[in-house]
């Protein structure tokens, strides 16, 4: 999986892409394989006023139900005074329910400015990228895997060794948003449990010189469904591996300069009304779209004969059902 690494300019208090003042240039420098996305924000110029422009409305659909992992995000990031340190962040929840990359960039637009220290450290924007940890089986193969990711990342190296890669997150001087996947069946193929701190232990021992006070934060979406004792299980003494994997959540062993986010959940119907009534929605639309939305959605359900649906899935559908309501919005 190559994930593109991503240079966002912020400025001002710009969420979203809103009719009468964003612009999104996206391409720019292509690096070490990687794209780089720049955006930059403008005023409104009165001798020449922009063209009209839809309100890029794709990225509200991922607000849906996350509040409480955003605050406890936030208050972990305010708590966490050594920024030589990174900071690590697990989130729980199946591949379409976490949409890693969207909440990473949700951190980026609605976390990181809430924090004081950090809000003053986004007038050059900040820098997101997806670390690498495929086909290994052992710590050795995990760390040398996610040092490779990182050297080709910032050091424009595969072979950058720890030293240079320091030095080139050092000369950023903005945030640094990290994000990484693990799943049950990538412990399973490795050392069961053990896995997850092989992981932990990486980023335990990076820490960066004194001085170096851009917080960097390192995201493990781990896929994982909680699992409960079967009778093999019980009668052999041994746990499944889902569920020792949820003892160690639950115990948080070794887990030292990390927080553990609730886990992602489906959406469900207080999430969606909730969500149509908040004021990033409203906006865009400057009213609740609530009933607009809703018949889409019961429909889906109807398909899928579930009340419950994956935030991905649901995305998907409503981002075409949002352009047409975004036309509809008068100047």
């Amino acid at each position: 999986m190559n994930q593109p690494t991503n240079i966002e300019n912020l400025n001002g208090d710009a969420q979203f892409n809103e009719a009468g003042g964003s612009i999104t240039q996206a391409g720019g420098d292509v690096v070490g394989g990687n794209k780089t996305e720049i955006h930059h924000h403008y005023g409104e110029n009165k001798a020449n006023p922009p063209l009209r422009h839809t309100p890029d409305t794709s990225f509200l659909p991922y607000l849906l139900n996350r509040q409480k992992q955003e605050d406890d995000l936030i208050e972990a990031i305010a708590q966490h005074k050594n920024f030589q340190q990174p900071l690590l962040c697990i989130v729980r929840g199946s591949d379409d329910d976490c949409c890693s990359e969207r909440f990473v960039e949700r951190i980026a637009r609605n976390v990181l400015p809430q924090v004081t220290a950090t809000k003053n450290q986004l007038k050059d924007g900040y820098q997101k990228s997806f670390i690498k940890t495929e086909d290994f089986k052992n710590a050795d193969q995990l760390h040398r895997n996610m040092r490779r990711s990182l050297g080709e990342s910032f050091a424009h190296n595969k072979t950058a060794d720890l030293a240079e890669i320091k030095a080139a997150m050092r000369a950023i001087k903005t945030p640094i948003l990290l994000y990484a996947a693990l799943s049950t069946e990538d412990c399973r193929q490795c050392d069961g449990v053990n896995t997850l701190h092989y992981f932990l232990r990486f980023w335990q021992d990076f820490e960066m010189d004194q001085g170096d006070d851009y917080l960097i934060l390192v995201c493990l979406f781990f896929y994982h469904q909680p699992s409960t004792p079967n009778f093999m299980s019980s009668l052999f003494g041994k746990k499944d591996l889902d569920l020792q994997i949820q003892t160690a959540f639950e115990q948080k062993t070794g887990f030292e300069h990390c927080t553990l986010l609730d886990r992602l959940e489906p959406i469900k119907e207080v999430h969606l009304r909730n969500w149509s009534e908040s004021d990033d929605v409203r906006k865009f639309f400057n009213r609740s779209i609530y009933d607009d939305v809703c018949e889409e959605v019961e429909a889906i359900r109807r398909q899928q004969e579930s009340k419950e649906l994956a935030l991905g899935f649901l995305a998907k559908k409503l981002k075409p059902v949002l352009e047409q309501l975004a036309l509809q919005v008068k100047p």
